[in-house]
């Protein structure tokens, strides 16, 4: 919310938004030894995160002509690399 506050004050509209922001949640990331902390860490931001910076961001994105949305992953998104 407070960013969205910060661009309306400063552009008025939103051209791009890229979610780029993640964490793994620790180790290990088996899912019979992980902690059920550790996996409501890493959905709380990596999931719920994203939805709320996007609807915070949406009035603001459907200002522009052409708006877009990027959501990035990396390796740390891989189940496969996770898990060997």
């Amino acid at each position: 919310a407070a960013a969205a506050r910060l661009v309306e004050e400063h552009a008025g509209r939103l051209d791009a938004l890229v979610n780029n922001a993640g964490i793994t949640g620790g180790h290990p990331q088996e899912p019979t030894l992980v902690g059920v902390d550790q996996v409501r860490a890493a959905v709380e931001t990596n999931v719920i995160g994203v939805i709320r910076v996007t609807n915070a961001l949406l009035p603001l994105l459907r200002r522009a002509p052409s708006p877009r949305i990027v959501n990035v992953s990396s390796s740390v998104g891989s189940l496969t690399l996770q898990t060997t």
